[in-house]
C-alpha cells in the first residue's frame, strides 16, 4: 500500500489553498464520483431505519401493556425485555444519522443520555411522591431509564413497571425519535445540495461521520475502562442492566461503516467519493477506513460482556487497550484525514480526547 502524505502537510496545503485550481483545471479536493446518490440513499437510509425505530417504540409499549396485565409482571417481562433489547440496537444502527439534515439535532442528548443518573430514576418509578421531571435533556430519562426499568428486577418488584411515569418516560422519547424521523422525511431537497462547504449535505454527513464515531468511542469505551480519567468507571457502561454494552458498541461500529460505505444495494456513501478523488492518498485512505472497521470488531470480539466486568477486575485489561487503541486509530481516520483530502471543515465542537 503506498503511504500517504504526512497528515499535517496534507491538510496544510488543501486548506491553505482553499482547494484551488490545479494545473489540470480540476479542484484538487474534487471527486469523480456523483454525489447525488450518495445524498439520497443517506437520507433513504435515515427514514428507513428511523421507521424501524419507531415500529420498535410500538412494539415496546404493547409489551409493557401485556406485563401490566398479568398477575405478576416480575415474572412475565421476557417479551418486553426481547423488544426493549431490539430498541436499544435499532437506535445505535439510527445514532450517526441522529444530528438531523443539518447537523444540528440533540437527539442523541435527549433520547440516549448516560451514564443514568439511577438515584432520579428510582425516586420517580418507585415513589408517589416524584414524578418524571421536566427540563432540558439531562442523566434521568430516555432509553438508559427504559433499560433500567425493564431490566432491574429491584424496579420491577417495586412497580416500577405499573408507573406512569414510565409510560411518560417511553412517550418522550417516542415524540424525539418521531421530530427526528420526519426531519429527514422533510429534507427533500438533501441530495440536491451538492457542494462541499460548511452546512452542504456531504459536509453534514462528514461531520455525522466523525462525531458519532469519536462520541461512542469515548463514551462507550474510554470512560468506562478508564483511558481518559486514569482510573476506571464500570458504572458508567451503557445498558449494563441488559448487559449489552459491548453489543451496543460493535452495533455502532456497524452503523458508522453504514454511513461509510452506504446503505443499500448499489452502495452509495462518503467512501465512493473518497475513491473518485484523483489521489493516491485519498484512495488510500478510503481502503484503510475499510480495513479498519474490521479491525475494530476483531479487537472487540476479544472482549468478554459484561463490559462492568471487563474492565473493572483488570482481568480484561490488555484485551480493552486493544480494542480502544482500535477505536482511536479511526478517530484520526475519520476525523482528520477525510477532511484533508476532501476539504470539508469539522465544524462540532473538538474534543481534546482525539490522542487519548
Amino acid at each position: 500500500m503506498q503511504p500517504r502524505l504526512p497528515l499535517a502537510l496534507l491538510l496544510a496545503a488543501c486548506l491553505a489553498a482553499a482547494c484551488d485550481e490545479d494545473t489540470a483545471g480540476g479542484s484538487t479536493c474534487s471527486s469523480e464520483a456523483d454525489l447525488t446518490p450518495i445524498l439520497a440513499q443517506t437520507r433513504a437510509g435515515a427514514t428507513e431505519v428511523g421507521s424501524a425505530l419507531l415500529l420498535r417504540v410500538d412494539q415496546v409499549r404493547a409489551a409493557l401493556e401485556v406485563a401490566r396485565a398479568e398477575a405478576d409482571p416480575t415474572a412475565s417481562t421476557e417479551s418486553l425485555q426481547t423488544h426493549t433489547r431490539s430498541l436499544l440496537e435499532t437506535f445505535a444502527q439510527y445514532e450517526p444519522l441522529a444530528y438531523g439534515p443539518d447537523g444540528a439535532a440533540v437527539t442523541v442528548a435527549r433520547v440516549n443520555p448516560f451514564p443514568l443518573d439511577e438515584a432520579a430514576v428510582s425516586a420517580y418509578l418507585t415513589d408517589g411522591a416524584a414524578s418524571f421531571p421536566d427540563g432540558p435533556p439531562a442523566f434521568d430519562r430516555g432509553l438508559p431509564a427504559l433499560e433500567y426499568a425493564v431490566f432491574d428486577s429491584s424496579l420491577a418488584a417495586a412497580g416500577a413497571l405499573d408507573d406512569p411515569d414510565l409510560d411518560t418516560v417511553l412517550s418522550r422519547i417516542e415524540r424525539e425519535l418521531t421530530a427526528s424521523v420526519a426531519s429527514w422525511e422533510a429534507a427533500e431537497d438533501f441530495a440536491d445540495d451538492t457542494g462541499t462547504a460548511a452546512g452542504s449535505s456531504f459536509s453534514v454527513l462528514v461531520n455525522a461521520l466523525s462525531r458519532h464515531f469519536e462520541d461512542m468511542r469515548r463514551d462507550r469505551l474510554g470512560i468506562p475502562a478508564g483511558v481518559a480519567l486514569g482510573f476506571p468507571n464500570p458504572q458508567t457502561v451503557q445498558a449494563p442492566h441488559a448487559a449489552m454494552s459491548l453489543a451496543l458498541l460493535r452495533e455502532g461500529v456497524e452503523a458508522s461503516r453504514g454511513l461509510y460505505v452506504g446503505y443499500a444495494a448499489g452502495q452509495h456513501g462518503i467512501r465512493d467519493y473518497l475513491r473518485g478523488i484523483d489521489s493516491p492518498d485519498a484512495r488510500s485512505l478510503a481502503d484503510d477506513i475499510d480495513a479498519q472497521y474490521d479491525a475494530i470488531l476483531a479487537g472487540l470480539s476479544a472482549v468478554d460482556e459484561p463490559l462492568s466486568a471487563a474492565v473493572a477486575d483488570g482481568g480484561d485489561a490488555e484485551d480493552v487497550q486493544a480494542a480502544y487503541n482500535a477505536l482511536s486509530r479511526q478517530v484520526v481516520d475519520l476525523k482528520t484525514d477525510p477532511p484533508a483530502v476532501t476539504c470539508v471543515a469539522i465544524t462540532y465542537v473538538d474534543n481534546p480526547s482525539d490522542s487519548d
